[in-house]
């Protein structure tokens, strides 16, 4: 019997509405600028967690320091405005298909970003781990050239 876990099933979704987000924000950056479909799609999404929220009894107010709201504004800014922002960019001057494929390319960036911030040591796992992605990423694009 296959048994799924929250996890599991809340990863699964929020592939699906990425999916559904970049087919969708190809067809709406064609009626307006990747600056207004990068706006719009940021409120919604605050709308939409704020309403997750409220049904779900988990949005709370808290206080924040000083250094926490370095942190906050960092996150909003660069996890949020500027990646929406750049991801947006691309998907409108390449469009869907090859947008899509640049995510697999995330974890290389958290192992640099982890041995840049941490000191941590690249193996030879994390290596092949490396090459398997490159090597995906390079069939995918020049695949239909040939």
């Amino acid at each position: 019997m296959v048994s799924f876990n929250q996890g599991d099933v809340l990863f699964l979704l929020s592939e699906i509405a990425w999916a559904a987000y970049a087919l969708i924000g190809a067809k709406v950056m064609g009626h307006m600028s990747v600056l207004s479909a990068t706006g719009w799609s940021g409120f919604l999404g605050a709308i939409s967690v704020w309403l997750y929220g409220m049904a779900t009894g988990s949005f709370h107010l808290v206080t924040l320091t000083g250094g926490l709201w370095l942190s906050f504004f960092y996150i909003v800014l660069f996890g949020g405005i500027l990646a929406m922002l750049f991801w947006n960019l691309g998907l409108h001057n390449t469009g869907p298909s090859l947008t899509a494929i640049f995510p697999n390319i995330m974890p290389l960036i958290g192992m640099l970003g982890a041995v840049i911030c941490f000191h941590e040591t690249i193996g030879l796992l994390e290596l092949a781990g490396a090459a398997a992605i490159f090597t995906g990423v390079y069939l995918t694009i020049h695949f239909g050239k040939r």
